[in-house]
């Protein structure tokens, strides 16, 4: 290693003195000095420019992500709503992926803000929100579908969707600075770019002059020099004019021709590899990138603004703006473009640009030559915002809706939001209902217990609707219809419950109206059957003592009058004949007389009892029908007299059903005492009928069920066509055994 490096400064040490003695090389080394500055700092610049772009292309991918991130959320509240109101919806499993493509997304957007402080912090926040909702989604529990809820998308005050709003808010902020502080890094740095490549062409047109002058004065020199050299060879005898000749002949190719032009070769080769990186620096960045001069003619098309606008640049290229594109002239773009020239001012412009059905985000900078634009294509990103300013206006306009009051409740009971048609119910101010305990507003003590109910879905689901009493805020009570829904908690977003609430006021009047109505009709028919059964009894007595006695009396004197005629002789002629016949006809008429007075008022159900009267019944069905009888009856049962004569009404109608429409071969009738009280069972094995289907005449199933409710029981009819009927009613025990013998 030694002898070369000897041999390199012995080189140095000899050509030092011969460098320092030649104005050329002194010259070119200074021009190669000045040009090597200045090719780095055009480098540096470049790669300022370059890192700038970079850095906006990052914040530009930043900002897609994070609308990303906020559609999918958006999205994941949608299909939760969406769950929670659509009829039949059994599944999550679209929420769930929606989540986990939230994630993902944000930490994408870690990644790429690893190295940015203020956004990587609240991104953190936001992290530890989605991750919290999800946790208490994985925990928690799974919401049931509901046919009454309603989706609401969003809280105020402390809930954690509004503290999501509020990061994403903030973030937005830290972005728009960022992505401004960026753009005036890019245009500084292409000033400052321009600036040293003008100074660049400066100097090496100062450099070429100076070179150019001390070429002269060296050539100028040099052939002094040769000159008197030539004239201490040449001979004083020489001729003269020759000698002149010879004096006044410049040197033939002193100078290289190459050596000539090598400064102004490699200035010329830098300053076009300079230009050559930056159009193709502009040229690859996605936006949209013209330059305009003074008359409004492009100058500069990259090929993203090409392919945005719609042409080649073969066709802007040189021609004027305001006629390529008319239309704009009447647009705020127009103005924009001017006040920026005018003004001398970077100005922002969204402008939607109606033959192409696009939306176009400009930013204007002013240059010496003229105006640059940078312009994207956010057609997208609009509808996006459109979107989500349709489904705010959605929520607004439900959650505003005057027919029905909602209110936001906190799990721990705290009210975090309510619409004005609540807040007018209660006579409240919306401000004064948030923050207030959801206690305070129930007239009821159950406020916790239904919040309680809500939450788990073993105490009554995850939705309820419930009748209650509210209290408004001069202290009176007002009916209302309430339907609770929880909204579970995810990541950072507390759940809540959402309660609509609806003035059943009137209703409820109404149904104390129609209660008090049904009590006095029930009164009214109670009072009625009992006077019907009084007048039965009475009318049965008169039948049976009344007629009864002058029947009798009657046959007496028939039978006096028989005797009368055969003692006197004529007991066989014709009046003795129909003496006879009007016996018999006073018999039948007794029979009848009787019959009318069991089935109006029997005595053997004052006498002996209800399971007498109905022995006696079945008795006379079997004998009248000519159908077979089973009867299980116990006796002593323990029945007031109104339940024994309402049993056995009852049994009086179903037998006269069987016997008019069953035509039913046999009867069982069973009358027995149970743990609830007594059962009376009517059964046949007629032809049945449809329950389902209500008979167009008669009112005999009405009134046997009337009747039991009068008497605090209950009737069953159980029939199938072809299958027989079976008629069961069930009476309580106003009495004990013991009491009733």
């Amino acid at each position: 290693m030694l002898p070369p490096v000897a041999a390199f400064a012995k080189l140095v040490r000899a050509m030092f003195p011969r460098f320092l003695s030649d104005r050329r090389l002194i010259g070119l080394f200074l021009v190669a000095c000045v040009l090597a500055g200045l090719g780095l700092g055009a480098r540096r610049e470049l790669g300022n420019v370059a890192s700038a772009l970079e850095q906006r292309h990052a914040l530009q991918l930043r900002v897609d992500r994070l609308l990303g991130l906020r559609r999918t959320l958006a999205e994941a509240e949608l299909v939760h709503a969406k769950y929670l109101t659509g009829p039949g919806a059994d599944s999550l499993d679209p929420y769930e992926d929606k989540c986990e493509r939230a994630s993902a997304q944000l930490q994408a957007l870690q990644v790429a803000y690893a190295q940015s402080p203020g956004p990587r912090e609240l991104l953190g926040r936001i992290d530890t929100l989605l991750a919290r909702r999800h946790g208490q989604w994985e925990t928690g529990p799974r919401p049931a579908a509901h046919a009454n809820g309603l989706s609401v998308l969003g809280a105020s005050g402390g809930t954690l969707h509004a503290q999501l709003d509020g990061l994403f808010s903030e973030l937005e902020q830290v972005q728009r600075r960022e992505l401004n502080a960026s753009i005036a890094a890019t245009q500084a740095h292409t000033r400052s770019l321009m600036q040293r490549i003008g100074w660049a062409v400066a100097a090496g047109v100062l450099v070429v002059l100076a070179l150019g002058v001390l070429y002269a004065r060296d050539r100028r020199d040099r052939a002094q020099r040769r000159h008197a050299a030539q004239a201490q060879r040449v001979p004083e005898q020489a001729d003269p004019p020759l000698q002149r000749a010879n004096r006044l002949q410049p040197p033939a190719a002193d100078v290289p021709p190459t050596q000539a032009a090598l400064p102004r070769h490699g200035l010329g080769s830098e300053g076009s590899d300079v230009r050559r990186r930056l159009q193709d620096i502009i040229s690859s960045i996605r936006d949209g990138f013209v330059t305009l001069d003074r008359n409004w003619n492009y100058t500069y098309v990259n090929d993203a603004a090409a392919r945005l606008l719609g042409r080649g640049r073969e066709e802007l290229i040189g021609h004027n703006i305001w006629a390529l594109f008319p239309e704009i002239r009447r647009l705020p773009f127009h103005d924009a473009c001017m006040r920026c020239v005018q003004q001398r001012e970077p100005v922002q412009v969204d402008q939607y640009y109606a033959p192409q059905f696009r939306w176009y985000r400009n930013h204007l900078y002013p240059t010496d030559g003229g105006l640059a634009i940078f312009f994207e294509d956010f057609t997208a990103r609009k509808r996006l915002e459109a979107q989500l300013a349709d489904e705010r206006e959605r929520y607004r306009a439900t959650f505003e809706q005057p027919a029905i009051g909602i209110l936001h409740v906190a799990l721990e009971g705290a009210i975090t939001r309510s619409n004005e048609r609540m807040a007018s119910m209660l006579g409240y101010d919306r401000q004064d209902l948030v923050g207030m305990d959801f206690a305070r507003i129930l007239a009821d003590t159950h406020a916790r217990a239904f919040l309680d109910q809500v939450q788990h879905p073993s105490r009554g689901g995850t939705s309820r609707l419930v009748q209650c009493r509210f209290r408004l805020r001069n202290g009176e009570p007002f009916w209302g219809e309430m339907t609770l829904a929880l909204v579970p908690g995810e990541a950072e977003r507390c759940g809540y419950v959402v309660c609509m609430v609806q003035d059943i006021g009137d209703r409820k009047r109404a149904e104390s109206l129609l209660e008090e109505s049904r009590l006095r009709l029930s009164v009214f028919a109670q009072q009625l059957t009992e006077a019907v059964e009084q007048e039965r009894a009475r009318i049965s007595r008169e039948i049976h003592d009344e007629l009864g006695q002058a029947l009798t009396r009657l046959k007496m004197d028939l039978g006096w009058l028989r005797r009368r005629l055969a003692e006197n002789g004529h007991g066989a002629g014709p009046v003795a004949e129909r003496a006879v016949e009007m016996g018999r006809f006073i018999d039948e008429t007794l029979v009848s007389v009787r019959r009318l007075a069991t089935e109006l008022r029997p005595a053997l159900l004052d006498n002996l009892g209800l399971a007498a009267a109905l022995h006696a019944q079945m008795r006379q069905i079997a004998a009248q029908a000519d159908i077979e009888v089973t009867q299980h009856l116990e006796p002593d049962l323990p029945l007031s007299s109104e339940q024994a004569t309402g049993l056995y009404r009852i049994a009086q109608e179903a037998l006269t059903n069987i016997v008019r429409h069953a035509s039913a071969s046999s009867v069982r009738c069973v009358l027995f005492l149970d743990q609830g009280g007594v059962t009376m069972e009517i059964q046949d094995d007629g032809c049945g009928f449809d329950v389902g289907m209500q008979p167009e005449h008669g009112l005999g199933l009405l009134g046997m069920a009337e009747r039991a409710r009068l008497l605090g029981g209950f009737s069953a009819v159980e029939s199938e066509p072809g299958r027989g009927t079976l008629v069961r009613v069930h009476l309580p025990v106003t009495q004990s055994p013991r009491d009733s013998t």
